[in-house]
């Protein structure tokens, strides 16, 4: 989540009405409640990507507690409880998996991941992995802050080509949300 990039993937998304799932940092979290609360009502899901981005492996057991205590605290002193957690690449041991557990978080992870974070990616190289890559039922990892070089203004120009395209194509977007009410997990 990101002050300069967040509110134009969500006003994207908005034009299009489409709603997708947020997984955010617990840290910015706190920082940015306005986009947080804002995600809600405009009927996306948030969820967990966990407390500053640390991959799980290479965290050590008290740090990866803290890690979960700490995420979830902060969600809570939003008002929120998430369901959904999303490990930094992709990433899960399996005191992450007990974690997982204890605090009743369903990990999701992805089916298309296309590096948009990358300095070296072009909107039209994001946009070709896009139409390359995406089938039926995909979930797509991209990011709204992360990313050298600007790039997630790269993703929200794929996007802004890639969502009509798709639509035209007969595709539908869901939230994780919606995804596991239909037992799709």
């Amino acid at each position: 989540m990101n002050p300069q990039y967040t509110p134009k993937i969500l006003d994207l998304l908005k034009k299009y009405d489409v709603h997708a799932t947020f997984f955010i940092l617990a840290s910015t979290a706190n920082k940015y409640p306005e986009l947080l609360q804002r995600m809600k009502l405009e009927g996306h899901t948030v969820g967990l990507h966990s407390l500053e981005h640390k991959n799980q492996i290479l965290q050590l057991p008290l740090n990866l507690f803290w890690d979960f205590r700490k995420s979830m605290e902060l969600f809570s002193m939003q008002g929120e409880k998430p369901i959904y957690f999303r490990p930094p690449w992709g990433h899960v041991t399996p005191l992450g998996l007990w974690l997982c557990k204890r605090y009743s978080l369903n990990i999701v992870l992805w089916t298309v991941i296309i590096g948009d974070w990358s300095k070296n990616s072009t909107v039209n190289h994001l946009c070709q992995k896009l139409r390359t890559q995406v089938r039926r039922s995909a979930v797509i990892c991209l990011h709204d802050g992360r990313g050298a070089d600007n790039a997630p203004l790269r993703t929200i120009a794929a996007l802004e080509s890639m969502i009509p395209y798709w639509k035209e194509e007969g595709y539908t977007f869901e939230t994780i949300s919606e995804l596991f009410e239909k037992g799709a997990h």
